[in-house]
């Protein structure tokens, strides 16, 4: 269901999507998962502030597909990819390697295979690791996305 909205979800893995909208961890998602999830994933919603954060632990648990509740070389392999790929960067799987080494670094000195919450939280927060704005978004608005599935559902109608 999350993937017919178009505007560029289908793009993600749904089992992922599911994971990280899922806050609780339930195992399904409610009617408030799937509206905080892709409020967060709105390309309005900000990328500062409290916003960030919450978005911060939405793109965590996204690629955080081993769930241990840290990120590993290949889940961080996984973000820094995707940072590349939505700046348009075609980067080979050596060169990701040599910036996954450098880059965690950026979340503390002593992490050298895993990356935990609180740190990713701190390393994106205070702006030493970048580019994590342009994860996790839709093309469109999701209020516009709602309209335009609206006017095209013929199961919906105006009284």
């Amino acid at each position: 269901m999350i993937t017919e909205l178009g505007a560029g979800i289908e793009t993600y893995d749904s089992k992922h999507l599911l994971r990280a909208f899922d806050k609780d961890n339930k195992g399904y998602l409610d009617v408030d998962d799937m509206l905080h999830g892709l409020a967060a994933m709105d390309p309005r919603t900000t990328h500062g502030g409290v916003p960030a954060e919450l978005r911060c632990r939405y793109i965590f648990k996204y690629y955080n597909v081993s769930q241990s509740g840290h990120l590993d070389l290949d889940e961080l392999k996984e973000i820094m990819k995707d940072i590349c790929k939505s700046k348009g960067e075609v980067t080979t799987n050596e060169e990701l390697d040599t910036k996954v080494k450098q880059e965690i670094k950026i979340f503390g000195e002593d992490l050298t295979d895993k990356v935990p919450l609180k740190e990713f939280l701190d390393g994106v927060g205070h702006l030493k690791f970048r580019g994590t704005s342009l994860l996790f978004r839709l093309f469109s608005p999701l209020n516009e996305i709602v309209a335009k599935k609206t006017k095209q559902s013929p199961h919906i109608t105006k009284k």
